[in-house]
């Protein structure tokens, strides 16, 4: 019977702890806003990708608000009163946001998880790339010497586009070589930096065609895998079009708008576009945290880990 007691005590304690675990993601503040983990803990101001104990409390003064994530849910709070958090997230997550806003705000939960930590950034890097090479010939194993990253491939736009690739050991100059699905070639490059930015506009380029391009290094013994990528047009203003259908997205700040346009053109394979809109926003925005995160989780996608880790504070 003790025995049983003892069990029952340390399954309630877990499920306590777990609750009080439980945490909620700052989209956006407006003034002043403060939190309080404890009853007994000093304020902390409250910023965007600041994560919230739900135990916690939170109040808003001289008219400040904030918007949290819980559990694929949004929510604002306004207001002097200090609110228990765990009250305050009840009524958000009584419904449940379905399609690209309930995607979206789950991807965010996500992302935040994923990139809390350099080891978490790190496994969610390889576990993105053992899907990827499974259907890209090759990548992210030993088998290519050359490391590319993902970004250039997928639909890429007609404009100026930077290929890049990691130095790998070796004497002489790149060859840069890209063609179409059967082999045509349509640029046929040497280059000694590990980058090359072409005009695809300037190419000719079949919109209709599909592409690959690779870079091998003395005289093709060592060599990358064979990315390959269609041409888009306007991919982000298409993006932007058909998030203007969505009501979360009309009443959302700026800096979730982009966020949630970059959202949409990774799921389109637009990487490179991405990159762009979470490049444009972390330039705009160096300290917002919520973008560094996401970005980073991003970047780890494309195979970019090490510039990943850069974005995460420590």
């Amino acid at each position: 019977m003790k025995a049983i007691l003892l069990t029952i005590w340390g399954v309630c304690l877990s499920l306590a702890i777990a609750a009080q675990n439980e945490t909620a993601v700052v989209l956006h503040a407006v003034g002043q806003v403060q939190y309080f983990s404890t009853p007994k803990a000093a304020p902390k101001r409250v910023y965007p990708g600041l994560e919230l104990q739900t135990s916690g409390r939170i109040r808003c003064l001289k008219g400040g608000s904030a918007k949290i994530l819980y559990q694929g849910c949004t929510f604002s709070i306004s207001g002097g009163r200090l609110q228990e958090i765990s009250e305050v997230v009840k009524a958000a997550t009584t419904s449940t946001q379905l399609g690209f806003t309930g995607r979206f705000w789950n991807f965010i939960t996500e992302s935040m998880q994923e990139s809390e930590s350099t080891e978490k950034l790190k496994k969610h890097h390889r576990r993105y790339m053992s899907k990827t090479s499974g259907s890209i010939k090759g990548y992210a194993t030993t088998e290519h010497a050359i490391a590319t990253s993902l970004l250039t491939m997928g639909k890429l736009p007609a404009a100026n586009i930077t290929f890049k690739w990691r130095n790998t050991k070796g004497s002489g100059p790149y060859t840069f070589m890209l063609t179409t699905e059967n082999g045509a070639v349509v640029a046929h490059l040497l280059t000694r930096d590990t980058f090359l930015t072409l005009d695809l506009e300037q190419l000719a380029m079949d919109f209709q065609g599909e592409y690959q391009w690779t870079v091998t290094r003395n005289n093709g013994q060592e060599s990358s895998a064979t990315l390959p990528f269609a041409l888009t047009s306007k991919a982000v203003e298409t993006a932007e079009q058909s998030l203007d259908k969505q009501e979360e997205f009309k009443t959302a700040n700026a800096s979730e708008q982009r966020l949630m346009v970059a959202y949409l053109l990774e799921q389109e394979n637009c990487f490179y576009n991405a990159n762009e809109v979470y490049q444009n926003l972390l330039a705009a925005e160096p300290q917002n945290i919520l973008v560094s995160r996401l970005y980073a989780a991003f970047l780890a996608r494309m195979d970019l880990l090490p510039e990943g880790n850069r974005l995460i504070v420590h």
